[in-house]
């Protein structure tokens, strides 16, 4: 025998854990101890049947957390002060003793919890946790129903599996609704909550300045900046570009230029096009495959330089299409004052900046000064490294002519000092190099830790030519572009993949895609109207709203006894055989089998009416005969 005591007691356990788990690394330090020893003394509690807190103390605890927290909340503070007051009043009820509203308490601010993460988190997490939750919730509810009627109620093994049934198919019927409703309910623009949940700042920082070393901190993070859906490209031509840095401010390169609005100038190349999936949090910047040439799929600003920003600051993730030409060359606006990438401060460099003199003027041929300054670099040995960068005096000249270690912002921040120096105008480019394809999805992951900075140099023919001096560190191939070819293992690449077909189906569903899966459904369903017997695995999903429908005729089936159903198919055959013009109203078994033809019809009427009839259901040797004679009447 089980109590239903204690069926909710271990419930209430559980359903507290599923709740708070997705929230547990959001909350604060004291919240994090308090919650899980509240739940191991809450458990001994329940089973001792002895309890530390009084419902008086509880009640001046549960004020005092909300009095510590509430204070804290404000306009830009409100989500993580509402997820720790709730965990802390949990916590509070789980110590003291319960009856039917403190389960009822429980459950809700269990749920509340659980809702709270979706706004700090869009973890994939939070779907098998709330179907546990909800599984969990209206389990408790119904043995509350049998609590309430019966403190001391004690199931046996049978009606303990039956009330497991029933407790589970509520959910699945619930689960299904929202399946539905998730398909239908119309979206709007933004998150109707987004006031709740303030738009982060990028965790690479790509804003409008960057300096030597600024990157630095940021390797050894493997968090993803973006996923992108594309064909497989060569890894080493994969620059992402994101932000133009067009003026050196003492040791800062910011953003200083607002080039004209309009479409970049690009030519050459391999025309490409590419899904881009941002993760959240992701600032002002699209990220785009360089050379861009147009972003579809979300409002956005575009610059001549080969920049495009998001028209508001996306405060969720949105997939935009890029299309791109890969190692195409883009030319400068023709309204542009070339001058303006010549721009040097007095202060800066200077070591770097005579050695760039110095080399245009003993310049013996007709070498370039780019070739000039490239060479230079090839012959200074210098290493990429990511560790006892240079900080002291002048980080420029301390990395080219002492240290000769240095991170992306070293080699590019030297570079273009040193061309801008002899006359050739020169920017940097913020953003990411290479990423890891992902066989199983299609798409490549581009981490934080694949930020990079490059070159770009204006030609003589107004044309700007990408230059990674990266690559000529004596060390390139062993680290730059190993980082840049990295693959993960089997396992991580099938973790991301599930998480990357989240993103599409569930955090990215907004309302265009909505639209779109209305227009394959109906394009899916026409196919099926002309006889098309094949159908490709997108079309399937048009089948998911329909799963409620289908689930209630299932339910409604399941409901029949196997005397009605029987019945039920005996009058269709009746129906057929006989129409319905020919069986008066409330005909009775024996004269519409008296009605139809042939014996088999008055052989199952006999044995129907001696069992049902007589109040006895039909044995299993009854109900297989009755069967029997049902198909011969369909043969008649």
């Amino acid at each position: 025998m089980v109590k239903i005591r204690s069926l909710l007691d271990n419930l209430t356990i559980a359903i507290s854990l599923v709740g708070v788990l997705p929230v547990y690394l959001y909350l604060d330090l004291p919240t994090q101890a308090i919650f899980p020893v509240a739940l191991v003394i809450g458990a001994w509690c329940d089973r001792r049947h002895r309890y530390f807190l009084s419902a008086r103390v509880a009640t001046i605890l549960s004020l005092l957390v909300f009095a510590m927290f509430a204070i804290q909340i404000n306009k830009s503070y409100l989500v993580e002060p509402a997820l720790n007051i709730a965990v802390l009043l949990l916590a509070v009820r789980l110590l003291t003793e319960k009856e039917g509203r403190h389960f009822l308490q429980i459950f809700l601010l269990a749920s509340f919890a659980l809702a709270g993460s979706s706004l700090v988190t869009l973890s994939l997490a939070f779907f098998p946790l709330m179907i546990l939750l909800v599984t969990g919730v209206i389990s408790g509810l119904v043995l509350l129903c049998f609590y309430s009627d019966d403190p001391r109620l004690a199931l046996d093994r049978a009606g303990f599996i039956r009330l497991l049934k029933m407790s589970l198919f509520l959910p699945a019927g619930a689960l299904l609704l929202g399946v539905f409703f998730f398909f239908i309910l119309p979206r709007t623009q933004h998150p109707l909550w987004d006031f709740l949940n303030p738009s982060g700042t990028a965790k690479v920082g790509f804003s409008e300045e960057v300096r030597p070393g600024s990157y630095a901190s940021t390797v050894a993070d493997d968090s993803i900046a973006f996923r992108v859906k594309a064909p497989v490209f060569d890894p080493n031509e994969l620059y992402w570009r994101v932000t133009v840095l067009d003026k050196l401010d003492g040791t800062f390169w910011k953003r200083a230029y607002r080039a004209t609005s309009g479409s970049p100038d690009v030519s050459g190349g391999q025309p490409v096009t590419v899904t881009i999936y941002p993760e959240a949090g992701q600032g002002k910047f699209l990220a785009t495959l360089d050379s861009p040439v147009a972003v579809h799929d979300v409002y956005n600003r575009r610059r001549t330089d080969g920049i495009f920003r998001y028209y508001r600051t996306a405060k969720r993730p949105q997939s935009y299409e890029v299309k791109a030409r890969l190692n195409g060359s883009q030319k400068i606006d023709r309204r542009t004052d070339r001058s303006l990438y010549l721009q040097l401060p007095d202060d800066i460099a200077p070591l770097a900046r005579q050695a760039a003199r110095d080399l245009n003027a003993n310049n013996p041929g007709d070498s370039t000064g780019l070739e000039l300054i490239q060479d230079f670099f090839r012959n200074q040995q210098l290493v990429y490294a990511t560790d006892n960068l240079p900080t002291d005096g002048d980080p420029i000249d301390t990395f080219l002519f002492s240290s000769k270690r240095g991170y992306c912002e070293y080699f590019s921040s030297a570079f273009a000092i040193m061309l801008r120096e002899v006359g050739i105008p020169a920017r940097l480019v913020g953003g990411y190099l290479g990423g890891q394809y992902n066989e199983l999805g299609g798409y490549y992951t581009i981490s934080e830790r694949t930020a990079h900075v490059w070159v770009e140099a204006l030609g003589s023919d107004g044309t700007w030519e990408r230059i990674d001096p990266n690559l000529y560190a004596v060390n390139a191939e062993g680290s730059l572009l190993s980082r840049s070819r990295q693959q993960r293992p089997g396992w991580q690449q099938f973790a991301d993949a599930i998480d990357y077909y989240w993103t599409q189906a569930v955090i990215t569903f907004d309302f265009a895609r909505q639209i779109e899966f209305a227009r394959k459904a109906r394009d899916t369903i026409r196919d099926w109207r002309h006889g098309k017997k094949e159908m490709d695995i997108p079309g399937w999903l048009v089948l998911i709203p329909l799963m409620p429908i289908l689930g209630w005729f299932l339910f409604k089936r399941k409901q029949l006894s196997a005397e009605q159903k029987l019945l039920g198919i005996f009058s269709r055959i009746a129906l057929q055989k006989i129409g319905a013009s020919q069986i008066p109203p409330a005909v009775g078994l024996q004269e519409m089998a008296r009605r139809l033809p042939g014996q088999p019809a008055k052989e199952f009427a006999r044995i129907y009416s001696g069992a049902v009839y007589r109040d006895r259901t039909l044995r299993k040797d009854e109900i297989n005969q009755l069967k029997q004679l049902l198909k011969e009447m369909r043969k008649e």
